[in-house]
């Protein structure tokens, strides 16, 4: 067998995939926007107080942006692994 033909030879019982979680809490930019998302927004609309510098839908996008990946926030959807049939 050539060594290109090798490369295509696929294993007929691949090793399943396990899901592993992205744990997003533990990114710099999580941790960024979780410190100062309190801190932030008040203190530009202290210093800017005739504008608008923080729009509200920012604000909210970044809050949403906090709930993603985390599991005490996920949506559970339930799933039907059997049908009875009634009759």
């Amino acid at each position: 067998m050539s060594l290109c033909a090798a490369e295509h030879h696929h294993n007929p019982t691949p090793e399943p995939r396990v899901y592993q979680r992205r744990k997003p809490e533990r990114t710099a930019t999580y941790q960024a926007v979780q410190h100062h998302l309190e801190s932030w927004p008040a203190h530009q609309r202290e210093a800017y107080p005739d504008d608008d510098p923080v729009p509200r839908y920012v604000e909210r996008d970044l809050r949403k942006y906090l709930e993603c990946g985390i599991l005490a926030t996920a949506l559970l959807v339930p799933v039907v692994t059997s049908v009875a049939m009634i009759s």
